[in-house]
């Protein structure tokens, strides 16, 4: 596949779906980020795989095609926002220290930094990683208290006291990380409300909004 995007003079945004989820569900937000000026941008789809690892590798491999094609700047070039599992996915891609430069600002939403307990009730590889202190997790632990390495992004977890899915909820937050409480949002609704791709635009690129398309017609 081919991976050029037109520049539209702000970094490149890679979102990054959770389980059982798909590159179309990023659609929407895209639209309205393009409404706003972020055009350029990229939602990731995975081959059909079990492992959690082998999407962190297909992941480092796009954002290396990514930065290639696009001519993107070797350090600080990609804003990447994931949803749920595709934090975990994003986490584990970052572990490469290139992977890590090229990125400035990465987003969580609803993603179970600490685990979930219903991953309990699953018995499948992809889920089993997701449960508390499994192996993958545990793997990742290095990272934390996020904001001791300076050469990782900044990370802004977005949660909802109201997720059904991760239990606790508040496994959304990453030891040292930012966090955004949104308590009208659902494990889902983060990736379909637009007044929630506006406070992600906000952080993205904190002007933007006030000189959108509308504003200007105006």
């Amino acid at each position: 596949p081919t991976y050029t995007v037109k520049d539209d003079g702000h970094r490149l945004i890679v979102f990054v779906h959770g389980l059982a989820g798909h590159r179309g569900n990023f659609l929407p937000m895209q639209k309205y980020f393009a409404w706003m000026g972020r055009t350029q941008s990229v939602s990731v789809g995975f081959p059909n795989t079990n492992s959690i690892e082998e999407m962190a590798k297909h992941l480092r491999h796009t954002i290396k095609r990514l930065v290639e094609e696009n001519d993107l700047p070797s350090e600080n070039g990609i804003d990447i926002v994931a949803h749920s599992m595709g934090g975990i996915i994003t986490r584990l891609a970052l572990q490469d220290p290139e992977i890590a430069s090229q990125v400035h600002t990465f987003i969580t939403l609803a993603t179970p930094h600490n685990g979930t307990q219903l991953a309990r009730y699953v018995d499948t590889l992809k889920i089993k990683e997701l449960r508390p202190s499994s192996a993958l997790l545990q793997k990742l632990d290095y990272q934390l208290p996020w904001g001791n390495n300076p050469n990782m992004p900044r990370l802004i977890c977005f949660w909802t006291p109201n997720d059904l899915i991760l239990l606790p909820p508040e496994s959304a937050i990453a030891d040292g990380a930012e966090a955004i409480c949104l308590p009208e949002s659902s494990h889902l609704s983060f990736v379909l409300k637009p007044e929630i791709w506006g406070k992600i635009l906000r952080i993205l690129n904190p002007h933007l909004l006030e000189e959108s398309p509308k504003k200007k017609a105006a």
